[in-house]
Formats: C-alpha cells, sequence, structure tokens
C-alpha cells in the first residue's frame, strides 16, 4: 500500500500562512481540522521536507504540530482523522506539541523528545528539543518551557525517587489550574505507588505573611512530601558560595531535572546531570540553617507568621486532601472537565 504523509498545522484564526509554506515544500493536499489544517502528500516528499519542517516549528512555537506517516493516511480520509481532529481540539495540551508516530521519531535522529503522556495512542505526543544548550555546574541543561507547561504533571515518576524544590514566588503556579493538576498527581503517585518524595521549599519573610504559603507547605506534608525549608538569603548565599550564582531551583524529578537560573526555564533527560542535582541538593540540606521539618520552622517563626495556629493549618490541610482525592479518580478527560471548579474550590479552602 502507498504511505502517505501528513503535516498538521493546528492553531491561529482562519487561513494559516503557515500551511501553505507546508504546502510549497511538499506538494501536499490540505484536508480541514477543527482549529487547522493537516497537509497529505507522499512519503518520499514527506521525509525530504522534515528537516524544513522543523525549522518552521521552531520558528512558530504558538502552534501545535501533527507528523506522521503510514498507509494509514491514505486520502481523502486519513484513518486515523478523528484522533488528528481528537489531539486539535484538546484544549489541555500546550503549544508547540507535537503529535508524531514512530516512524517520524526514528527519522528524526534526537530532534524530537517523548513527553511522558499516552492520551493519543499509538501515537507519541512531544516537542522538538531546545538548539541552546545551558552549561551548568550540573552538566549541559537545555532552555526550555516544558517545566511548567500543561503537560507536567507526568514528569513525577512513581518508580523513582522524586526530589524537587519550589520558592515563595511560585504561589501563581500552585494555585493555577496546571500547578492544582501537578500537585494531584503527585499526591496520587504517593498514595498509590508509596513515592518517596521530597520538597526543599525556599521562604522570604514576606512568604511568612502569606496564607496561600502556609497552606502550601501543610498539604505538602499532609500529602506525604518531605518538607524541608530554608530562608532565601541562606539558599542565595549557599548558591554563591557553590559557584551557582543566580540559580533560584535545582530539582532532580525522576528521570528529568529542571533548572531555574534567573528567569530561565532549564531542562534536562542526562542521568548524570540528575545524579549532580541530587549531590547539590544534599549538600544543601546538609547546612545547619535547614529547618528539617514542619513543626521546627513554625516553632522557629511563630511570632513572625500571620496565623501560627498550627491546627488551623492542619484541618485546611485536611480539606485539600479530600477534595485532591475527590479528583484524583475521574478519568484524564473529565478531570480537564471539572478543574476549573476544582481549583476555585482549592484556592477558597
Amino acid at each position: 500500500m502507498t504511505a502517505f504523509g501528513c503535516i498538521g498545522v493546528i492553531g491561529g484564526a482562519g487561513w494559516n500562512p503557515l500551511v501553505a509554506q507546508v504546502q510549497v515544500l511538499t506538494g501536499g493536499d490540505v484536508l480541514p481540522l477543527p482549529r487547522g489544517s493537516l497537509v497529505c502528500c507522499d512519503s518520499d516528499r514527506y521525509f525530504d521536507s522534515l528537516p524544513q519542517i522543523r525549522d518552521l516549528i521552531r520558528t512558530n512555537p504558538q502552534y501545535r504540530y501533527i507528523l506522521t506517516t503510514g498507509s494509514f493516511n491514505k486520502i481523502p480520509r486519513p484513518v486515523f482523522y478523528d484522533l488528528y481532529c481528537d489531539f486539535a481540539m484538546s484544549a489541555h495540551r500546550s503549544p508547540s506539541e507535537i503529535l508524531f508516530c514512530t516512524q517520524t521519531f526514528a527519522m528524526s535522529g534526537t530532534t524530537l523528545r517523548i513527553l511522558p503522556v499516552s492520551d493519543h495512542l499509538p501515537f507519541s505526543v512531544g516537542n522538538l528539543s531546545s538548539l541552546e544548550l545551558v552549561p551548568t555546574l550540573f552538566g549541559a541543561v537545555e532552555n526550555s518551557g516544558l517545566w511548567y507547561s500543561k503537560s507536567n504533571v507526568n514528569y513525577v515518576d512513581p518508580y523513582d525517587r522524586f526530589d524537587a524544590m519550589t520558592r515563595g514566588s511560585e504561589m501563581a503556579f500552585w494555585y493555577s489550574p496546571e500547578g492544582f493538576m501537578y500537585l494531584a498527581h503527585q499526591a496520587l503517585c504517593n498514595r498509590v505507588y508509596r513515592t518517596q518524595s521530597r520538597r526543599i521549599i525556599g521562604f522570604s519573610i514576606q512568604d511568612l505573611k502569606s496564607d496561600e504559603f502556609i497552606k502550601l507547605i501543610f498539604v505538602f506534608d499532609i500529602l506525604g512530601i518531605t518538607v524541608r525549608l530554608i530562608y532565601d538569603e541562606d539558599f542565595t548565599q549557599f548558591t554563591e558560595d557553590q559557584g551557582l550564582a543566580g540559580f533560584k531551583i535545582f530539582s532532580r524529578a525522576g528521570a528529568y531535572s529542571f533548572l531555574k537560573i534567573g528567569d530561565e526555564l532549564c531542562y534536562s533527560d542526562n542521568s548524570s546531570v540528575a545524579d549532580s542535582i541530587t549531590a547539590g541538593q544534599e549538600e544543601l540540606l546538609g547546612l545547619l540553617c535547614v529547618h528539617d521539618s514542619l513543626e521546627a520552622f513554625m516553632m522557629k517563626f511563630q511570632q513572625v507568621i500571620h496565623k501560627p495556629d498550627r491546627e488551623l493549618w492542619r484541618r485546611r490541610a485536611r480539606k485539600a486532601k479530600r477534595l485532591i482525592e475527590r479528583f484524583n479518580p475521574y478519568p484524564l478527560a473529565m478531570k480537564h472537565a471539572v478543574l476549573d471548579d476544582f481549583v476555585t474550590q482549592w484556592r477558597a479552602i
């Protein structure tokens, strides 16, 4: 059977000029998609044009894409057309994400990365690896927006220890829909797989007066996450002493590592970088200024914390845990349908 390639461009209002560029490259025919278009062409033209198509994707990261090839793409209606439409209509997918087949992945060398999601099988969802590498003392990392994307919940590997960091300045994330999904997924891993996890939390004097901050650290604790806390200025001093000036966060998350250097989000899937980050975290936790438990932290700062009543915060944390336990059994599509309502309740606890 004759094989055909399909290149989908999803996003934007009306006719997208990017589709015309793909047509010129491939000589393909255009089929409509919800919120986009699908260009179908001969498989040889598909593979010949892949390098140029990757360049188009890199220069147009605001859209989502489809890259598949096989006899299943025979026009006028590819076998997986309904699945392509489903991907096109997915409100929870992030810009620059690509739906691609195994053959496309194999022909793309190291340029495509598979994200740990499985909601569009038999295809994979991923994106192009960054061309911008940042040298650090932990090793080379990519400049990347993967960290806090709508797909990030699955970066918590249930079979590997999860050692993360966060700061009070990230409260907007933790109370966003993406943050709630992330928190719920980690809670699920901790409960079902008994995942061992630890979170190092940087705080400022302003955070001690923030109900959002205090609530979050109690919720971490009740979900089974080991909490360690360090004052922002002590963390800054540590990074300067270690030659890591400018580092805001370095997290080892299963098979993934995440770094925040200034305002830049960076990523690595290199195991040696992950091991180096683990060693860096252990050095940090060896400092005398690190608070080894939530109880010790609350006792130390009870004169400064706006509401130092620990039982009050435990009750609120238990409410949040029950909310997450109600949310987690839903199938993924239903989770996204009810997410806004749950986030409203999460913020109100």
